[in-house]
């Protein structure tokens, strides 16, 4: 069962207010970021299996749902996310917290613990991307013909479109992962969406030397949960990528495509733990 006593904390960096969910009654302080185009309602189902250790704080990312009317321009770069923990620990009463991140939202949390090394001391990192950072990625939101190209996308979408045809064609993408690439930019609100999250989070790049640095010296607890199915972040390029610049991350394997957020993702967790 979820948590019947919600709780809205709200924290102010520079000039925006962050607003939150702030859940259970665990000893543990845990920040989750979710993945692009979805809420924090989505680690309810991690909420249920691990209320006993953790109290959840579940944030909307940028240009999500609390924090969708956030400027344009904004950009969260190293200086912020050391304001940004600063802000949530003040507030919570706690020296030391533990980040949980989806897709783009583990990215995220490698990078948080890396410029706060000092007040993260645990990271599960779930379906994750940036194991390795994808080139694209880099062209779109790091170079100015990129930016320029990725601004035009959001009105008009037909150059993706292509390719991704192209790259289902020649087997680069496979017809489950065209599908749902296809769906993320089908509306302008949605690719705008895509646009400005990219854009705000595009500094979030983690350096693996430092999270590796840490975990070896036992400072950090790295966590990486893997669908075997995920047909959008690739198992096998992930996993291998993965034991080579984070080798002391423990590596959870499931049954389990890229939604490993959902109810019958999290049971499989659950089995696993159980075993």
């Amino acid at each position: 069962m979820f948590s019947d006593t919600v709780n809205t904390l709200e924290f102010e960096v520079g000039n925006l207010v962050w607003k939150a969910d702030f859940i259970g009654q665990g000893p543990k302080l845990l920040i989750a970021f979710h993945g692009y185009g979805q809420n924090a309602d989505v680690f309810r189902h991690m909420e249920e299996l691990m209320q006993d250790e953790y109290t959840f704080i579940l944030i909307d990312l940028a240009f999500h749902r609390h924090q969708k009317d956030f400027p344009q321009g904004f950009i969260f770069d190293e200086q912020y996310s050391k304001l940004w923990i600063s802000a949530i620990l003040e507030k919570t009463g706690k020296s030391l917290v533990s980040l949980m991140g989806y897709s783009i939202g583990a990215r995220i949390a490698m990078f948080v613990t890396q410029n706060n090394s000092d007040k993260v001391n645990e990271i599960w990192l779930i379906a994750p991307d940036g194991l390795p950072v994808s080139k694209a990625y880099l062209f779109l939101t790091q170079s100015w013909i990129g930016k320029n190209l990725f601004k035009q996308f959001v009105k008009t979408p037909s150059i993706a479109n292509v390719l991704i045809r192209i790259g289902e064609s020649l087997k680069l993408i496979s017809t489950k992962a065209a599908k749902f690439y296809r769906h993320e930019i089908s509306s302008v609100s949605m690719r705008k969406q895509l646009y400005d999250t990219w854009i705000s989070y595009r500094e979030a790049l983690p350096d693996y030397k430092v999270l590796s640095h840490l975990n070896d010296k036992g400072k950090l607890a790295i966590t990486c949960i893997l669908g075997k199915d995920d047909a959008i972040i690739r198992f096998p390029k992930t996993r291998k990528f993965l034991i080579k610049n984070l080798p002391d991350a423990q590596i959870i394997e499931l049954e389990s495509g890229h939604n490993i957020l959902s109810d019958k993702g999290v049971k499989k967790l659950f089995e696993y733990w159980k075993a």
